[in-house]
């Protein structure tokens, strides 16, 4: 009897996904997702659920962006499949958080040519670390609770911009009477 054999080996594999992404950002802006260290035999497809109800996002490319409307915390799922078919998946967290700028002000001290007004930030969010003051009259303040003295009265336009660990910002101006 004739026989051949043919020297082709299935090859089992095994994708192992992994992918990077921060851990807190900002919302209505590109988030970034790479997964080009996932081990997988190609071609390979990389389906991306994000977590916040959009259709899933199946690509040939290892790395995508998503951008996030609202602030919330979202379990991102990532499924790789290998040339075979074979497949797994891995998840991770992304907190998305925009912080909203507000303050309030008082009048502590009016003495002789000067009024002297302090500033409270009152503004909302996860772990806002950075303030920007500008007083309206030339001057500014990166403290978070600034006291700022003024020499002529009048109105002016003061304005706070927070800024958050994962870098978001937001900016409120209000208009300030200083007696």
């Amino acid at each position: 009897t004739d026989s051949l054999t043919k020297n082709q080996y299935i090859q089992p594999t095994f994708p192992v996904p992994t992918f990077v992404t921060d851990t807190f950002a900002c919302r209505n802006e590109a988030v970034p997702f790479d997964a080009t260290t996932s081990n997988v035999v190609q071609p390979a497809t990389y389906t991306w659920n994000f977590g916040d109800g959009t259709p899933n996002q199946a690509v040939t490319i290892p790395a995508t962006t998503h951008i996030y409307t609202v602030d919330n915390l979202y379990t991102v799922t990532l499924v790789v499949t290998d040339v075979n078919g074979c497949h797994d998946s891995i998840k991770h967290q992304i907190r998305i958080q925009h912080p909203h700028a507000a303050f309030n002000d008082s009048v502590p001290l009016i003495g002789c040519g000067i009024t002297q007004m302090h500033y409270r930030d009152l503004s909302t969010g996860l772990d806002i670390t950075g303030w920007q003051w500008s007083f309206g009259d030339g001057a500014s303040s990166l403290q978070e609770n600034p006291h700022h003295n003024y020499t002529v009265p009048g109105p002016y336009i003061v304005t706070l911009i927070v800024t958050n660990s994962a870098g978001c910002k937001d900016t409120v101006s209000d208009s300030v009477f200083v007696p």
